[in-house]
């Protein structure tokens, strides 16, 4: 891995003298203006935290046809099935549970299970782009953005369009989708759905998917209104998703919709901004469909609240009131409320100093207040290099599936306490103008009061607050941008270290020791479009695997014709432990884009 490594920099290094010579200076890129990172808006080489983009250009090239497939080639994607059946979501080598999901920034992790944080009514179509933030962001984002976050920024048309897309695969398998958008001056509008459908890889792996988002939007001067209105149903066979090893034909199905709304509006130098949003969960989980007598539970839950800001002089104030509905068969009835209270403050000394200092007040009426203040600092040493450091707290709120459920072998435990966690990074960011970009990171978190469940002596499994764990790590990430290819290059090396040893745990800790990926788009003739992507995956106590995909496309007037294949080598490999992924599975489709 090291000659990898040593070969990806001297290709920056060859780049820079390629692209930028005397007589050429150095420019720094321009990017769009990054939320995830920062209640105060800025361009994302101003930031002084990792963040990775992914655009919607990006998606497109991607033999990924739901979010769940894009995320895959991005970070540490736990997934139990392809096109967007259920996929668990880890960044710094977190837990399942310590990623926070948003779209638009408004909160959607599930009350029930993090299993379902990805259950979103949002076609690929609806996003303008993915933002990912690599570590802590409770100080701004509120529990669970542990190990990081992912926000889903949906997209506003500035002009007429849209496309259809279909495609055929292996074992039976159609993806329809397609989109509408209308732009024009103060209004826009935007309506994508999306369907998967499959006879499955195997007995009782098969799936049926759908998903349909709408988007409205108006803008004048110094005020912006948005109404965003989604809903999705899945129904999969979920063989030994929970139980692994015992050759359960399981069943799942789940139903979600979101309605949110949100204003923004400028008065003299300061900006408000309000949101009002609502979601609905359901889940039916079937242990043995021959059986369904022996064991059906059905969860509903729905969360509603609201958030407010007002920002000026680079200082932001808000807060949040959330209400929380859970209803299930096997953890029973329960209501409960949050608030909390935030503030950021951003300084600039001269031209290269920016110092960041933001804090959070959570409170829970199940598990008390949290406090999770953060410092980050940013020191641009060149146009071209920027150095970065941080500190912060985190915190994971206990599910209500931890906090309640209960079945023969299960018991959840009221008494739980939320996870806690101090991390810490340095990094630097190298952006070569439009051309190439390096960037580093090294961090430390150390973690208490982790739940998990623990196998207790009569046989059940009981969720427990552990002791503590420490999890350090480095992560590497190269781009190359030229006219006929994008190359990009990431490899994170993660080391843990817990005295959890001698405990039976359901979910142990899946941190990857290594996890390294090569994706490199060729455009070899014009109108053509080749992609590969090469990912390698090590965790501990299991083997390691290597995955290779690969993607065609041929623009044709308003037509696009693509073939695509995932697991090119067939490997046999295991995401979550007992669940069997597929093998190579390939696909062709006809896209008409207007």
């Amino acid at each position: 891995m090291g000659a990898w490594i040593w070969l990806i920099l001297s290709l920056a290094f060859q780049t820079l003298l390629q692209e930028n010579g005397q007589d050429n200076p150095v420019r720094v890129r321009e990017e769009k203006v990054v939320v995830v990172a920062s209640r105060l808006p800025q361009k994302i080489f101003g930031i002084d935290r990792e963040v990775k983009i992914v655009e919607q250009s990006e998606m497109r090239k991607l033999p990924a046809p739901s979010v769940s497939d894009v995320l895959r080639y991005f970070l540490d994607s736990q997934e139990r099935g392809y096109f967007g059946q259920q996929t668990d979501l880890s960044l710094r080598g977190s837990s399942f549970q310590q990623v926070l999901v948003l779209v638009d920034g408004i909160r959607v992790n599930d009350l029930q299970t993090a299993h379902h944080n990805l259950n979103l009514p949002l076609p690929v179509g609806a996003l303008e782009r993915i933002e990912i933030l690599h570590g802590q962001g409770s100080a701004l984002l509120g529990a669970d953005a542990f190990g990081g976050a992912v926000n889903f920024v949906t997209g506003t048309p500035e002009k007429p369009g849209g496309s259809l897309r279909t495609a055929l695969y292996d074992f039976g398998t159609s993806v329809v989708c397609g989109q509408l958008e209308f732009g024009r001056k103060e209004f826009s509008s935007l309506l994508a759905v999306e369907k998967n459908k499959s006879n499955g890889f195997m007995e009782d792996r098969d799936f049926d998917l759908f998903s349909a988002f709408h988007k409205i939007s108006w803008q004048k001067e110094q005020k912006k209104l948005n109404l965003m209105l989604a809903g999705g149903r899945k129904e999969f066979g979920a063989y030994d998703f929970y139980t692994p090893g015992m050759g359960l034909p399981s069943r799942e199905k789940t139903e979600t919709s979101f309605l949110a709304a949100s204003y923004e509006t400028t008065i003299h130098s300061a900006r408000f901004r309000q949101v009002f949003y609502f979601r609905h969960h359901f889940d039916r989980f079937i242990l043995d469909r021959k059986r369904p007598e022996y064991y059906t539970n059905e969860t509903t839950n729905r969360t509603y609240g609201t958030e407010f800001s007002m920002s000026f002089n680079n200082l932001v104030v808000g807060g949040e009131f959330t209400g929380e509905y859970f209803d299930s068969l096997r953890a029973g009835h329960h209501t409960a409320f949050r608030s909390s209270l935030f503030a950021e403050k951003r300084f600039s000394f001269g031209q290269r100093w920016q110092v960041s200092a933001g804090t959070r007040w959570d409170y829970h009426r199940l598990y008390g207040s949290s406090f999770s203040p953060q410092l980050s600092f940013a020191y641009l040493l060149w146009p071209q290099l920027k150095l970065r450091a941080s500190a912060g707290y985190s915190f994971r709120a206990p599910s209500y599936t931890e906090l309640y459920y209960q079945d023969p072998v299960n018991q959840g435990n009221p008494a739980l306490k939320p996870e806690r966690g101090l991390a810490s990074e340095i990094g630097s960011d190298f952006v070569i103008g439009e051309v190439a970009s390096f960037h580093f990171s090294a961090f430390v978190r150390a973690e208490r009061n982790i739940i998990d469940w623990i196998k207790s002596p009569p046989g059940k499994w009981v969720a427990e607050n552990l002791l503590r764990r420490r999890i350090q790590g480095v992560e590497l990430r190269y781009l190359i941008r030229k006219k006929r290819y994008n190359l990009m290059f990431s490899s994170a090396f993660y080391h843990r270290v817990a005295d959890d040893h001698d405990l039976i745990l359901k979910y142990g800790h899946k941190t990857p020791q290594n996890l390294t990926s090569l994706m490199l788009n060729v455009i070899p003739l014009k109108q053509t479009s080749l992609l590969f992507s090469c990912l390698y995956k090590k965790r501990p106590e299991e083997k390691g695997f290597f995955l290779l995909d690969a993607r065609i496309s041929r623009k044709i007037g308003l037509f696009e014709i693509y073939f695509e294949m995932k697991n090119i080598l067939d490997t046999e490999y295991e995401e979550v432990r007992g669940v069997t992924m597929p093998g190579r599975w390939a696909g062709a489709g006809l896209e008409l884009r207007i």
